[in-house]
């Protein structure tokens, strides 16, 4: 690979991944280690978390070493409700969100 295809590439494996509240936009920002923030804009709502899960799906699978597959369901849901408390503008919209926690039965694979 050439040296302007390696200054494009973002390390995701320590990387945070979440919204920017801007108004009338829908950003997100990458905030990799030992690198500037990057910042995402896309053309509605369901298309930043599309990028924003499949980001997270990309950072889970090169850290997992046991197949998830089975459990892809409750890490979705765990990363949905990561993303959108991380967003949370308010008290309320944050207990609401988390509230969500009250009627979920988790299961986790043990190794």
């Amino acid at each position: 690979a050439d040296s302007s295809a390696a200054r494009k590439t973002i390390p995701l494996s320590n990387c945070v991944c979440q919204k920017v509240r801007k108004k009338g936009a829908f950003v997100f920002e990458l905030l990799p280690d030992n690198s500037p923030r990057r910042l995402f804009m896309c053309s509605s709502e369901e298309e930043r978390q599309a990028w924003m899960r499949v980001i997270e799906e990309a950072r889970r699978k090169r850290r997992s070493p046991i197949n998830l597959e089975p459990y892809q369901w409750y890490i979705d849901t765990y990363n949905d409700l990561q993303i959108n408390l991380r967003s949370a503008s308010s008290k309320n919209e944050f207990s609401s969100h988390f509230g969500q926690l009250e009627e979920l039965k988790l299961q986790l694979p043990i190794q």
